[in-house]
């Protein structure tokens, strides 16, 4: 936008004639990313699908229950028209409360009221909703499935708000020492901003379940928190509340309206406090919301998690453990800090780190948000003529209402208030580019030249496009639909699984089709049916049985061995991590904090984030995690460096392996007893299984080394999140230590409790015998975690990906036992079904054919259509088993060795010989004029 755009007042009449009444923003006629899937005549392939379906099942009834091929086909015509998704879009929203999320869905999804949010912050999502695609009818167009906390869950929640709550109002009672001191440090404390809101937060709660602040109080006593009555009697409340409720075995409760705000007054309470509401939103698990929306229907799925700073750790980690799930984190923050908000940067961070620069969007919010004053202040290009034509507005304005020209007046206000959206729009152009180049080359460490895509929106402009059938020129908004960003981030969106969701459909339309009517051919015809192929059938049966054992039986070995070296306790490298890890917990953690700051940082788990506590010694924050897993980063690295080398030795052995079993299967049926013609055909179908079998393992190696990397992650925190492998082990410790008290002396009253030993030292001792007992010192226990979770985890990607490869060869099977001849009486009622379906024949691939021309061309490859050679491998290794390969691979490429373990007194003389050598070198530096030094983010 520059001065040239803006229009004249001559030129601004004219064009205030079109716009003086604008019509309801219509989302269905926005453009969309090109790419063939949204080229194909989607109405017509549909329609040819379920015109298929229905023909066939029609025909087909009364099937005998012994006619299999019929039950086959019956099945599978009922399943043409069901399009298959391989693959679900989950994209979730993170920020900090009011960042405007739920806004932004609701402009999204088209569906003004239907997410409770507000600017102010007080009624912000709590509950994680999952918005799906549904498509129900026009009373039940909306769905909602509200799932609860299981009851282990709903105790862990009812513990920790009981604990903030008696933490608030007896905080001198937990701290008290028998010193004078002690007491005299106490005087004139102030609680943490953190502490009041959990306090808040929690009291509450409370109110709701009991019914009342009154019915509260009453309940409430510090004898029953500690006996735990008090929390029993919760946990009796939430399930007394949760089974006033319709719910399923499941824990889920269904919803379901005409429209989205009647659903949202039966909800409401499940997903925020609701002023003068029984409010049950922290007994919720999670919510499901359903409705009909181009953009759902394209196969996403998007997740509203709480707001950054939620202090509840429970659900903090589930919102990180659905992270671990998700294909895109877009994370929202409000476009005036963007650029400098600490908290904000660590989360693009942490989730660059996990998701890479293509799996994380950037969305500045409220970026009208821009107070008069400043756009009166703006100068510059642009704006210097628009003031100009401000002014002369008014003065014209002025003299028409002294002059009492009504009309005239009219139009110069109108002409005004142009300028003034112009100003508006030109600023946030500007203000927009410059955010973008703030955060180019913010984040090179991390994705190199790679580019992370940033939107700049206003869903409070959007929503007033949608919300209203004719929009007058005052009541419409400063932006544009498009200035809005919503069109431009909605198109960006529908572009990702586009390409995905062509091959699914092409799969179906194409691929099933075809494939169900050469069924039909072969039942109605008996054609290409030979005993041949019951010989070929039982010799690739066996053969896959010893493929797929060999797999299982090798991969397992191979990640027994991943993980056997952090089963190995007594090395030289494993006595220097653990001196390092008693070091950090003697002279750091146990010696460097007063008592109430010790107190505060074993309640909050060890998370103390900057700027939630008044304490000086956490005026920077604090994670003793973090802190704990960087002593454990340097194993685990070396860890990931042998296990780099053992992927690689996998990689190339399975490649040939599979290369082996493909032509093994070729050379077996060739040497078999069926006829030539058996042979032929079974070859013929067997050859495009090569490419299939090669992606399949190629998948299997990289979800392996997926999960290798986020178990590094995992356990060396590298990317912030707190559902990882320490807290996992320290959650209960800390615990122990903060509920940790010396036993009674005799003469101790309950006025004034007098101890055999100090609290604090009692709580230090503690602390020790937790962390760092020779016979269960926590480096052991990480690592005998990291080795079980990793086992799990690669197990299961394992297995799920070898059954996928099993039901891979199965297809092949299935195709070989279909042509076997039937060993069974046909029925008339089946002779009948037979006939319709040979006459209904021709019309069916009249329907396939027409299928087929609307879909683009696509390029066919070799080994699908060719023969294609057999591989050539030489005679050691044409008969070995992978686990042979494997070795042999191995052997031919030696290992990195890693970094060795280095102490902490060691790595401290290594950074002070570098500072050393860098104050040396800068002694023959050319001495440089001083520059104001820019504050570096991240």
């Amino acid at each position: 936008m520059t001065s040239d755009t803006i229009l004249e007042y001559d030129k601004f009449l004219e064009w205030f004639q079109t716009h003086k009444v604008l019509p309801k923003y219509d989302p269905t006629n926005e453009k969309k990313t090109p790419h063939e899937w949204w080229d194909l005549n989607h109405v017509r392939i549909h329609q040819l699908l379920k015109d298929m379906s229905k023909s066939n099942t029609t025909v087909m009834t009364k099937i005998a229950e012994d006619d299999i091929e019929l039950r086959y086909l019956h099945k599978t015509a009922d399943t043409l028209d069901k399009v298959q998704r391989s693959k679900k879009f989950r994209v979730a929203l993170s920020g900090p409360q009011a960042a405007g999320k739920s806004s932004f869905l609701n402009s999204l999804l088209d569906c003004p009221g239907m997410c409770y949010a507000a600017a102010d912050g007080r009624a912000c999502t709590n509950s994680i909703i999952i918005y799906f695609h549904f498509r129900g009818t026009v009373e039940e167009a909306f769905l909602a499935e509200v799932k609860f906390h299981t009851a282990k869950k709903i105790e862990e929640i009812v513990d920790q708000f009981s604990r903030d709550y008696y933490h608030f109002h007896h905080f001198d009672d937990e701290i008290a020492e028998a010193t004078d001191e002690t007491r005299r440090q106490r005087r004139g404390r102030v609680h943490d901003e953190a502490d009041v809101r959990a306090k808040d937060t929690a009291q509450d709660i409370f109110e709701t379940l009991f019914g009342g602040k009154d019915f509260f109080r009453e309940a409430w006593s510090t004898e029953g928190y500690l006996s735990k009555t008090f929390q029993k009697e919760c946990e009796r409340k939430c399930a007394e509340a949760i089974s006033k409720l319709n719910i399923n075995t499941e824990g889920i409760a269904r919803y379901v309206a005409p429209t989205p705000e009647e659903l949202f007054s039966q909800i409401k309470t499940f997903t925020t406090k609701i002023p003068n509401e029984i409010s049950l939103w922290p007994l919720v698990d999670t919510i499901r919301y359903g409705l009909d929306r181009e953009i759902l229907e394209q196969g996403f799925e998007f997740i509203d998690l709480p707001g950054w700073g939620d202090r509840n750790t429970a659900k903090t980690r589930h919102a990180d453990e659905i992270k671990d799930t998700i294909d895109v984190e877009m994370i929202f923050i409000d476009t005036c800090r963007i650029t400098t908000e600490n908290v904000a940067i660590d989360n693009i961070r942490a989730a660059l780190k996990n998701l890479g620069s293509s799996g994380v969007v950037i969305v500045a919010t409220k970026i009208d948000a821009i107070p008069e004053d400043e756009l009166d202040r703006c100068k510059g290009k642009g704006f210097d003529d628009i003031k100009k034509k401000i002014q002369w507005a008014t003065c014209r304005r002025a003299q028409a209402a002294a002059d009492g020209d009504d009309d005239v007046e009219l139009r110069l206000d109108r002409f005004e208030e142009y300028l003034k959206r112009e100003r508006t729009c030109l600023k946030i152009i500007e203000r927009c580019a410059s955010i973008n180049a703030d955060f180019e080359g913010k984040f090179n460490d991390l994705i190199g030249n790679e580019s992370i895509k940033i939107f700049h929106i206003s869903s409070k402009a959007y929503l007033k496009w949608i919300s209203q059938d004719r929009l007058p020129y005052s009541t419409q908004p400063k932006l544009s639909p498009g200035l809005t960003g919503i069109p431009e981030i909605r198109q960006y969106l529908l572009h990702l699984p586009a390409s995905c969701n062509l091959r699914d459909l092409r799969e179906q339309a194409l691929i099933e089709v075809e494939s169900y009517l050469e069924k039909i051919d072969r039942v109605v015809n008996q054609r290409d049916r030979s005993d041949g192929f019951q010989i070929l059938a039982a010799k690739f049966q066996d053969l896959r049985a010893d493929f797929i054992a060999q797999i299982e039986e090798t991969v397992k070995d191979w990640i027994r061995e991943s993980f056997a070296i952090l089963a190995v306790v007594n090395t030289p490298s494993n006595s220097v991590y653990r001196q390092n890890i008693d070091d950090l917990v003697n002279k750091t953690w146990l010696a460097l904090y007063p008592y109430s700051t010790f107190h505060k940082i074993l309640k909050e788990k060890g998370l103390v984030c900057k700027g939630a506590s008044i304490s000086k010694a956490l005026a920077e924050g604090c994670d003793w995690n973090r802190e704990l897993s960087f002593e454990l980063e340097d194993h685990l690295k070396s860890w990931k460096v042998r296990q780099n080398h053992m992927n690689d030795a996998l990689r190339s052995a399975s490649v040939t392996f599979f290369n082996l079993f493909f032509n093994k299967v070729l050379i077996e049926m060739k040497r078999s007893d069926c006829d030539i013609s058996s042979f032929a055909i079974a070859r013929a179908k067997w050859l495009p299984y090569k490419n299939k079998l090669l992606t399949q393992a190629a998948v299997l190696l990289k979800e392996l080394a997926n999960v290798q990397e986020w178990l590094l992650r995992r356990g060396t925190m590298a990317d912030g999140r707190q559902n990882t492998l320490i807290p996992a082990l320290t959650d209960q410790k800390f615990d122990e230590v903060y509920t940790a008290m010396p036993a009674e002396k005799p003469s101790s009253t309950k006025a004034k409790r007098k101890y055999v030993e100090g609290i604090f030292s009692y709580k230090k001792r503690t602390m020790r015998q937790l962390f760092l007992s020779p016979d269960q010192h926590i480096f052991d226990e990480a690592m005998n975690l990291f080795r079980n979770v990793g086992h799990n985890r690669t197990g299961t990607i394992a297995e799920e990906n070898i059954t996928k490869i099993d039901t891979l060869l199965n297809r092949y099977s299935e195709t070989l036992q279909n042509l076997v001849p039937i060993e069974y009486e046909i029925s008339p009622q089946g002779r009948q079904i037979r006939d319709k379906l040979r006459e209904m024949l021709p019309t069916l691939r009249e329907q396939a054919i027409e299928l087929q021309s609307l879909f683009p061309s696509k390029p066919t490859l070799s080994d699908d259509s060719s023969d294609g050679p057999i591989t050539i491998v030489d005679s050691e290794t044409s008969d070995r088993d992978l686990s042979f390969l494997i070795q042999k691979a191995l052997a031919a490429k030696p290992m990195i060795q890693p970094t060795p373990a280095v102490s902490k007194k060691h790595r401290k003389k290594e950074v002070e010989l570098k500072k050393e050598i860098e104050e040396e070198e800068s002694l023959f530096l050319p001495e440089m004029p001083s520059v104001t030094k820019k504050r570096r983010i991240g």
